[in-house]
């Protein structure tokens, strides 16, 4: 991270401690894959990535 997205965080208290995590029902992991392959090795580009990993994740 950088340092910018470390200070805006600190109002928050965010740090590497996340004791909630042992009590937590569920953990939902989201991962976005911005581009992949095709059959013949060329490189394909996935459009609004960005944008559909939010909207998962809103939901």
């Amino acid at each position: 991270m950088s340092d910018s997205w470390i200070r805006e965080l600190g109002p928050l208290g965010t740090n590497w401690m996340k004791e909630f995590i042992d009590i937590a029902p569920w953990l939902i992991i989201v991962m976005k894959k911005a581009y992949g392959f095709d059959e013949n090795g060329e490189k394909l580009n996935y459009y609004c990535v960005n944008e559909s990993v939010r909207i998962a994740y809103e939901f």
